[in-house]
């Protein structure tokens, strides 16, 4: 939930802060999209052929709280990002390669770890249900997986308005 939080506004955390032109900071963004859809696929074969899905959702927990902890790390340290874009005096200064470095860093690990869950929740909660082949047992299987889309777009929803409205309004 906290990443998809953060894509609405990371366009203008971009753009101000690391002083990139707008389309520089959509293809950052799509870059990232793009990574965190595709990482699944990765997460979801590493799981199944040597990991295992409990293992791989502790992973994926733990990588994710890193990028998370990287980025936050690129907001509240001034010498994490560009100085102030003053436009009337002497024009923006871009981001450093190791600026930058940090970004995607915490970027690639945010969809790393996000890959890494999401390709192992869905079947680690339907492996719980009971193992029968009777018509209770798919039925419980059907709104198992009924409940979870609803869950994950409940929280997708939450996540483009709770959050985005307390990035905007209180820091």
């Amino acid at each position: 939930m906290a990443s998809n939080g953060l894509m609405p506004n990371m366009i203008l955390y971009l753009c101000r802060e690391y002083n990139m032109e707008t389309t520089a900071a959509t293809n950052v963004l799509f870059i990232w999209t793009a990574a965190t859809n595709f990482v699944p696929i990765l997460g979801a074969f590493l799981a199944d052929s040597c990991m295992g899905r409990y293992p791989m959702i502790g992973f994926g927990c733990i990588i994710s709280l890193l990028g998370m902890v990287l980025l936050w790390f690129t907001a509240i340290f001034p010498q994490e990002k560009p100085p102030v874009c003053d436009q009337m005096r002497s024009g923006c200064e871009s981001a450093t390669a190791s600026q930058l470095m940090l970004l995607y860093s915490a970027f690639g690990l945010m969809s790393l770890g996000g890959g890494s869950i999401r390709a192992s929740s869905l079947v680690f909660g339907a492996d719980q249900l009971d193992k029968g082949n009777g018509a209770k047992n798919a039925g419980a299987l059907q709104s198992y997986f009924s409940w979870y889309y609803v869950s994950i777009a409940a929280g997708s929803m939450l996540s483009a308005t709770f959050i985005v409205y307390i990035q905007d309004n209180l820091g």
